[in-house]
C-alpha cells in the first residue's frame, strides 16, 4: 500500500484541523497514531497495524504529548511498554 492510499483510508474527519492532502505518514506518524488510537475506529487500528512496523509504532506512540489514561494504559499493554516510558506519562506527572 502506498502512502497516498494509506492516507486516503483514514477518515479525514480525525484531521479536521489539518491539509490531509499534506499528511505523511513518515513525518507525521506521531499525530496519526494520537487520533487513530484516541478518536479512530478499530478498523484504523487495523490500518495502522498493517502499514507500519511494530518498532515504528512503538517509537511514535511513545513520543504522543498527550494520551487520556484509558488510551495510554491500553497501549502500554497492547505493546508491552511500561508507562513511565511515555513522553504523556512524564508530563502527567510534572503537572499533578
Amino acid at each position: 500500500m502506498t502512502a497516498v492510499e494509506f492516507i486516503g483510508k483514514l477518515n479525514p474527519a480525525l484531521f479536521w484541523d489539518y491539509d490531509a492532502n499534506k499528511l505523511h505518514p513518515i513525518k507525521n506518524k506521531v499525530l496519526i497514531f494520537e487520533r487513530v488510537f484516541t478518536r479512530g475506529s478499530l478498523e484504523e487500528y487495523r490500518l495502522l497495524l498493517s502499514f507500519y512496523k511494530e518498532n515504528d509504532l512503538k517509537e511514535g506512540i511513545v513520543n504522543i504529548p498527550q494520551l487520556d489514561p484509558i488510551t495510554l494504559n491500553f497501549l502500554s499493554v497492547v505493546f508491552d511498554i511500561p508507562k513511565p516510558e511515555f513522553k504523556c506519562y512524564e508530563k502527567k506527572q510534572w503537572m499533578e
